[in-house]
Formats: structure tokens, C-alpha cells, sequence
């Protein structure tokens, strides 16, 4: 081929979780998206981050590795699949293909750049180290219930 003029995006749809019993999948495997955000690797990282603590918890044992891992998929998959569909939001507007369902007389260009300077604010304000709190909590707490 001597010139691309298309080529595939492909995504993973939202999953249910990230985990199964003794099994855990991250970035990509997770939660590919499409680059319009540019945070699939920043989630990937933060994956890695929380995963890592997890398994390396004082508390993780052969016994109790399932509920690392779901302590895990606890605070990363509503985070990730949030910048999932931020990404592909913010595609439909660089690419004008989302119905912006403008009011009478306004301009479509102003409403796309205010909405696209708007959009994703929240991803900036996570915590890392507020979300393995979190999972470290929910780990004590599946521990205790299993």
C-alpha cells in the first residue's frame, strides 16, 4: 500500500470489571479507547499503579488475591471508563459529528471550543494515591466478608 487514506480505531466496549477470581486485566486489554483524550496510557499507568499496591498489600495471600483484585477493579474501572467516554466524546466534537443541538443563531464553532475546553475537567482532579485508599479499604472490607 503505498498510501493510507483510513485505518481502524479499535475500543473495548464497557466491561462489567477488570477482574475475575485470580485474574485482573489492565490498560488496553481494559480499556482501550479511542486518542482524542490522550489519556490511554495515563490510565494504563494508573492501572499499573493501583494493581501493583494491591498485590504487594501486606494482607495480599494465595487466599486473598481475589479480593485484591477486586479491590482493584473497586476505584479503576468507573474512573477509566469515564475517560473511555470522554475520549470518544471528544472525538464526535473534533471531528464535528456531534449533534450539538444548537439554539437558533448560534455558532456552532464557539459552542464546539467552549464545549471541548469544558469537557473532562474532572480527569485532572483524580488522586492516585486517594484511590488506593479507597481500594485498600474495599480490600479490608471483602476480606472481612469472605
Amino acid at each position: 500500500m503505498k498510501t493510507a487514506s483510513r485505518w481502524a480505531i479499535h475500543v473495548v466496549p464497557g466491561l462489567n470489571s477488570f477482574a475475575y477470581g485470580r485474574i485482573a486485566i489492565q490498560g488496553d486489554a481494559a480499556h482501550a479507547m479511542t486518542p482524542y483524550n490522550g489519556s490511554g496510557v495515563n490510565q494504563a499507568i494508573e492501572d499499573a499503579y493501583v494493581l501493583g499496591r494491591m498485590l504487594t498489600h501486606p494482607k495480599t495471600t494465595m487466599e486473598t488475591v481475589e479480593s485484591a483484585l477486586k479491590a482493584y477493579d473497586s476505584v479503576r474501572r468507573e474512573r477509566a471508563q469515564g475517560v473511555q467516554e470522554l475520549s470518544l466524546q471528544l472525538g464526535r466534537l473534533a471531528t464535528f459529528t456531534e449533534d450539538l443541538q444548537l439554539q437558533p443563531g448560534a455558532d456552532p464553532i464557539a459552542v464546539t471550543a467552549a464545549r471541548l475546553e469544558a469537557a473532562g475537567i474532572w480527569v485532572g482532579e483524580g488522586d492516585l494515591e486517594d484511590d488506593v485508599r479507597k481500594a485498600e479499604e474495599n480490600f479490608t472490607k471483602f476480606i472481612a466478608k469472605a
